[in-house]
């Protein structure tokens, strides 16, 4: 595919003048920026086929850029201005051939149009600005007014111009802004009306703009169990605030305030977003805050939340045990949920469960010796023993009491390894294998051990107590 020819800006209807050509010391020609402009690229600008030129680039941003051809190359009638670019492998591409006339003429015009740049090197965000004053004077330096001047620009398609065209003032003068949303060189050729062989040429720089993000979150799935395996999915998408064009190719650093699994770092794709899936084992809401990383400045955050899945197993804890094991000591770990169903597993067979509200007046709850038989209890207990139990308030197991406690004798006293497993609200699809029909009823297993302050003897629990016997 061939380059775009080279830009004349002194042609007027594809003709330059003799005159004009002397006046500007030889030919002003203009290379356009091309597509894969490399360092060490080499430009070859040919004038009738003869080599005028050899430019190799230095930077990638150093066209359009001017070069003067000596006038004596040109030839009245006819003539062609072509170039081509190499790259360092010696791949060569050549411009479409731009043909124009050169004619005779005696003068050149009564008017010199100059330029002043006032600002250069402008944002190329489509609105931060370049400056041009243009100076209209007679060959005698005197300000011309009321003169106009038409503008043209040489660009890949992002420039904008203040007006088309403008007229001069009293002073001579005309100020024309430029905008573009292209960091780019741009070629701004300034013609007068009256007398088109009047014209001015100046090349102006756009450079990248400073982005300014802007960091949003939407929570495209929530409320799943909190079983690790089900996913809550958080979607961020970081755009230039200014454009609201998706940026791709940032990092994303991730905090979740909760014991959750999450990435701590995802990469935003070519539309700007990054999904972060995010899971759990803890029911409840969670505080998700996402900030940039090359600007932890720029920042959101929202809440999801997972719903409980039950059963929840608690991880499992020692406690030490030997005579008399209060529930605030043998639960001080766990955090109860008032109304739901808790099953217990000890790894150490306690003797048997003792009463404090029968025989004797003491119990070591954990705050001293204080029999919780003078005070309502705390549970529920549902089956044998203390395998499965129900809170009657919420909180945590080391507030709790009750006037029962497993009792161990010496010879039994050590560690026990206690699980804990939540089987979420009575209304929950969980069946007790033991005798549910009696929750009303405390159940619990009995021992005519010698050391029992309370033998009951071997009878079963449902015949030997009624639930007046044992709830205060």
């Amino acid at each position: 595919m061939a380059l775009q020819p080279p830009i004349l800006p002194q042609l007027i209807n594809e003709t330059i003048t003799t005159a004009r050509i002397s006046a500007d010391s030889g030919i002003k020609v203009y290379i356009p920026s091309y597509g894969n402009l490399r360092v060490d690229d080499i430009i070859s600008i040919y004038f009738n086929s003869v080599l005028v030129v050899d430019y190799r680039i230095t930077e990638v941003d150093v066209l359009p850029q001017q070069f003067l051809i000596p006038g004596n190359s040109a030839m009245l009638g006819n003539n062609i201005m072509q170039y081509t670019a190499t790259d360092r492998v010696g791949n060569t591409t050549s411009s479409d051939p731009l043909p124009f006339t050169v004619v005779q003429s005696a003068s050149v015009s009564d008017y010199v149009l100059s330029a002043q740049i006032i600002r250069n090197g402008a944002n190329a965000d489509g609105h931060d600005q370049n400056q041009i004053i243009y100076i209209l004077s007679s060959l005698t330096g005197q300000s011309v007014s009321d003169k106009f001047i038409t503008f043209a620009h040489y660009d890949s398609g992002g420039v904008n111009l203040s007006a088309p065209y403008g007229q001069t003032s009293n002073a001579g003068l005309f100020n024309l802004f430029i905008t573009s949303s292209i960091n780019e060189n741009v070629l701004i050729v300034a013609t007068l009306s009256s007398d088109n062989t009047v014209t001015n040429s100046e090349v102006l720089s756009f450079v990248e703009a400073p982005i300014t993000y802007s960091l949003s979150a939407t929570v495209v799935v929530n409320n799943q169990p909190a079983n690790g395996q089900g996913y809550n999915l958080v979607v961020a998408k970081l755009v230039n605030s200014l454009t609201q064009a998706g940026i791709g190719g940032r990092s994303l650093q991730v905090y979740v305030g909760g014991a959750a699994n999450y990435p701590n770092a995802v990469i935003t794709n070519e539309m700007g977003e990054a999904s972060i899936y995010i899971s759990t084992t803890n029911p409840g809401s969670m505080n998700v805050i996402i900030s940039l990383q090359s600007d932890y400045t720029v920042q959101t955050n929202l809440d999801i939340n997972f719903i409980p899945s039950y059963p929840i197993t608690f991880p499992p804890y020692e406690v030490w045990v030997g005579e008399y094991v209060p529930v605030s000591t043998l639960f001080g770990p766990i955090y109860f949920q008032q109304g739901h169903v808790y099953e217990v597993s000890l790894s150490r067979t306690y003797n048997f469960i003792w009463d404090c509200g029968v025989n004797y007046a003491h119990i070591y709850s954990g705050a001293g010796t204080i029999c919780a038989s003078g005070r309502p209890t705390d549970f529920l207990f549902l089956g044998d023993g203390f395998s499965y139990l129900k809170p009657l308030k919420t909180g945590s197991g080391a507030d709790f009491y009750s006037r029962y406690a497993p009792y161990y004798n010496a010879a039994n006293s050590g560690y026990t390894l206690v699980t804990v497993v939540d089987h979420g609200p009575t209304d929950s699809t969980f069946s007790i294998p033991a005798i549910l029909g009696k929750q009303g009823n405390v159940l619990l297993e009995h021992s005519d051990n010698a050391e029992s302050p309370n033998p009951a003897g071997n009878v079963t629990p449902e015949i030997a107590y009624e639930p007046t016997d044992y709830w205060v």
